[in-house]
């Protein structure tokens, strides 16, 4: 309890003096100083100056500073050398296992990379976008290009399993981690 007091008492001690006012109470003004103008140079800023151009003042006529109209300046000429040489296109390296529908919305199974991926009409495939998908045609649309793949049946008339290569098939059942077992995804 009187560590409280004693701290109170050394406090007082710091603000006040014996005769109880406050200690540095009263601000004093630093002292003027006054600027050196023999290093500045002969004259003033304004004098130095240079008055703009004719190039200079026609720019800013065309585009005021501090207009809510103002145009970036005009595009610099961009120089052509050789070309690099373009990235691979993606449909020559993609391979297609398939297309598929979900809940009303269709896609392509794809090989992209090494990677099986599923990506959905109206996604982007490398710059290739799949712009439909009907029945197993499927069209991809890069700018103005356009290009429709057909997929073919494995084997041409054979029907059913025998029409697929078996030796890489799933199990029938799969053991999920909730212990149940069911049908692959």
């Amino acid at each position: 309890m009187a560590l409280p007091v004693v701290l109170a008492v050394l406090l007082l001690a710091l603000w006040l003096r014996p005769n109880g006012t406050l200690r540095n109470a009263q601000w004093k003004a630093p002292a003027p100083l006054r600027p050196d103008l023999s290093q500045a140079g002969a004259g003033t800023v304004l004098e130095r100056m240079q008055p703009p151009s004719a190039g200079q003042y026609a720019a800013i006529l065309e585009r005021p500073l501090f207009s809510s109209t103002r145009r970036p300046p005009p595009p610099k000429p961009v120089e052509k050398t050789n070309a690099a040489p373009s990235a691979p296109d993606a449909l020559a390296t993609t391979r297609i296992y398939g297309t598929f529908v979900v809940a009303g919305a269709s896609g392509i199974i794809a090989d992209v990379g090494g990677k099986p991926r599923r990506i959905l009409a109206g996604g982007m495939l490398g710059d290739w976008k799949v712009a439909s998908i009907v029945d197993r045609d499927i069209t991809f649309v890069r700018g103005a290009e356009t290009r429709v793949i057909k997929l073919l049946r494995a084997k041409p008339g054979v029907q059913g399993a025998a029409a697929f290569d078996h030796s890489n098939a799933r199990p029938a059942t799969m053991q999920w981690g909730n212990g149940r077992t069911g049908p692959p995804p």
